[in-house]
């Protein structure tokens, strides 16, 4: 940041580009590894071990993948529209 002030560049455009950066490895980060995590809970389910006493593996499986995955992918999107909204209609 300091290089772009020294050297005279746009440290909006700069900061814009960085949040845009910023969303994308958020959404990597922290919702592509839950959802692994999900499924590698799911596995574990499979092999014996009940993560929920009264749901069973396949339930479970299908809770995740047809619910949470489309709906945690709804909120993602629907908060990068309001951040990168113009406000022009």
């Amino acid at each position: 940041m300091g290089n772009i002030i020294i050297s005279g560049g746009r440290l909006r455009t700069y900061c814009e580009q960085e949040s845009r950066a910023a969303f994308s490895e958020g959404y990597i980060g922290g919702i592509v590894v839950s959802l692994i995590l999900g499924i590698i809970g799911i596995i574990i389910g499979a092999l014996g071990l009940r993560i929920i006493p009264f749901l069973s593996t396949q339930n479970i499986f299908d809770i995740f993948v047809f619910l949470l995955v489309p709906l945690i992918n709804i909120v993602f999107l629907a908060v990068l529209e309001t951040r990168f909204s113009c406000g022009d209609v």
